[in-house]
């Protein structure tokens, strides 16, 4: 299993390139309104100050200074911080009003309804919160490309509420750098009660502290709807609740050493296309994806998931029609043909962070995984995080995940609990074990270790590709590293835990004897010893190396005869266990061709 890590470039303005027009007012011209001057405070209506104070038009159309005013020097005894004439009308006057708050120690300004066209970032001010009246849309024009519409800075304490910030994303290329509202170090920041639509890049990102997400409406957005990339050892205390995440591309939150932060709450929809319900099948030809049976490209968006070929991933590029895509190939030439695919965004929820807690949340379809707790590419160690009682049903791969990739750190102490999983493993294209719905990946010894998997209830899919087993490991984890506790599963079609039992040690049963259809729950392991060769001795033993313990477990096992062929005394009492080491010891001498079943349970 590949882990998918993206890092947050440095995101920087787009360059105003437009040369100063002059403005001529003729008789049958329609005479814009005009602005208080920006040292003046106007209308503070309950200590806030009102952006139609400062002249916007918010006619949804782009109005420039040139306009209004035939040379910079007059823009700027009203605007003293714009530079050139291109600039926007609307965008100047947000600006306006929001440094007239700060510099008059007011903490709000108020937009009304209307659609205001910027073409530079706002830049928010510190302690000052730019309120929107829910028909407030802050946009940008065709073709423009502007990589930041709302830009935090560092204004810590600032604000964003009851507005709608639409990127513009069809008629704006996709850029990995592009965001609507960017945190930036602003400390203590709040997005409250917005609609953040059609962004480019990213919805959100963040790599302050304390920021507040609460109660917005994320759709439509090239990479992730929520971004944070914070800094090790930071304490970022991040609360993201309440949020509602429709079709993000690249995943719906992400978090990069954003320590002791709290996503809870929060509803994420991105249903798959190519799932059971309605297979897809394609060819693949280098960057080219050809629509062959099932559902058609109509619904794809740029920035989403290809998932092909045994569970290799591509990201979608562009769409050139209904039956053409276009992916990022990666440095590879794939050439597949009437291949099951599947479409959709990528991982739900990422956390590389520390002592977070994970619950609550409802999140439906992703073409790959739910939530994952995982490293990849970097020294950060995940460490600490619960995922508790969220609910998750048709992911494309696994629904939880805790796993390591490359780097120098590890995934250590995470608790999985309570959590409702349905149909996992939907995507068309996978690999038979990309449908375990809990998966544990170390890769590399001594990576991934402390996982609680406890209370958790998981249900298969009826219908093809069914889930093998309820949870799986790629056995790249110490002996004893993970506790299962009462886990529920229906409609799989193996019982027990894969790739839980690493190996069988038997003494005295004889030299050709083999411990054969091995099934672990986790707190029990059922298996069939087969007694062959020679050597055969008083009080056979067995030793189960395994890496999943009880979480109940009181450091005794007890292994009960349930079948037999030949004839053994019980067990000389309860056997002392190392972690992941279960040992017993039976009365009596076996013989050969004697089989004997025996469950072992701590």
């Amino acid at each position: 299993m590949t882990i998918r890590t993206l890092s947050l470039q440095q995101l920087k303005r787009s360059a105003e390139n437009s040369a100063a027009m002059k403005h001529h007012v003729d008789d049958d011209a329609t005479v814009l309104p005009e602005p208080r001057t920006s040292s003046s405070p106007g209308n503070m209506t309950g200590y806030s100050v009102q952006v139609q104070d400062h002249g916007p038009i918010a006619d949804g159309t782009l109005h420039t200074l040139a306009e209004r005013y035939a040379t910079l020097s007059a823009a700027q005894v009203d605007y003293p911080f714009v530079t050139s004439l291109a600039e926007s009308i609307d965008g100047a006057a947000i600006q306006a009003a929001l440094d007239v708050a700060f510099n008059s120690g007011l903490g709000q300004v108020q937009c009304a309804g209307g659609t205001y066209v910027i073409n530079s970032s706002i830049q928010m001010r510190a302690g000052v919160e730019l309120v929107g009246d829910g028909k407030t849309v802050i946009t940008q024009p065709d073709g423009l490309n502007l990589l930041i519409l709302i830009d935090f800075g560092f204004a810590h304490g600032a604000g964003l509420r009851g507005c709608t910030v639409n990127g513009n994303r069809g008629t704006n290329a996709a850029d990995y750098n592009a965001v609507l509202v960017h945190v930036r170090g602003a400390d203590d920041a709040t997005v409250r009660d917005n609609v953040l639509v059609g962004s480019c890049g990213y919805g959100i990102t963040c790599s302050a502290a304390r920021m507040s997400v609460v109660g917005n409406h994320i759709e439509d957005t090239f990479m992730h709807a929520i971004g944070v990339y914070g800094f090790v050892g930071q304490e970022a205390r991040h609360l993201i609740l309440q949020n509602r995440i429709v079709r993000p591309g690249a995943g719906a939150i992400l978090l990069g050493a954003a320590d002791y932060t709290i996503i809870s709450n929060n509803t994420i929809y991105s249903p798959i296309i190519g799932g059971r319900d309605a297979r897809l099948r394609v060819n693949l030809t280098g960057a080219t994806v050809t629509w062959l049976s099932g559902p058609k490209f109509t619904n794809v968006r740029i920035g989403e998931v290809l998932v092909i070929d045994g569970g290799r991933e591509f990201r979608i590029m562009a769409r050139i029609s209904d039956t053409q895509l276009t992916i990022d190939p990666e440095g590879s030439s794939p050439a597949l043909t009437n291949e099951l695919a599947t479409i959709g965004c990528g991982d739900l929820i990422g956390v590389m962070s520390q002592f977070c807690r994970i619950t609550d949340n409802v999140l439906v379809g992703g073409a790959t995984f739910g939530i994952g707790c995982t490293v990849g590419g970097n020294a950060v160690s995940t460490v600490g995080n619960e995922i508790v009682g969220n609910t998750l049903r048709g992911q494309g791969k696994h629904a939880l995940v805790v796993g390591w990739d490359v780097g120098a750190g590890g995934v250590y102490d995470t608790v999985l609990r309570g959590n409702m999983v349905y149909n996992a493993g939907d995507a068309g294209g996978n690999s038979t074990y990309d449908r375990i719905p809990i998966f544990l990946s170390g890769q590399t010894l001594g990576k991934v270790g402390g996982v609680l998997v406890e209370g958790n209830y998981i249900v298969g899919p009826d219908g093809d590709s069914r889930c093998p087993h309820w949870m799986g490991t790629d056995l790249k984890l110490e002996y004893g590293s993970v506790l299962v506790g009462r886990n529920h599963s229906i409609r799989m079609l193996n019982p027990g835990i894969f790739n839980d039992v690493v190996a069988v040690s038997l003494s005295g049963w004889g030299d050709a004897a083999s411990a054969t259809e091995i099934v672990s729950y986790g707190h029990s392991v059922r298996m069939t010893i087969n007694c062959a060769g020679s050597g055969f001795t008083a009080g056979p033993s067995f030793t189960i190396h395994k890496i999943c313990d009880s979480a109940e477990q009181p450091a005794m096992v007890k292994a009960d005869i349930t079948t037999t062929t030949g004839t053994l005394g019980q067990m000389w009492g309860e056997q002392s266990t190392a972690s992941g080491q279960w040992r017993a010891t039976y009365y009596g001498t076996p013989a050969a061709g004697n089989t004997f079943v025996i469950t072992t349970r701590a």
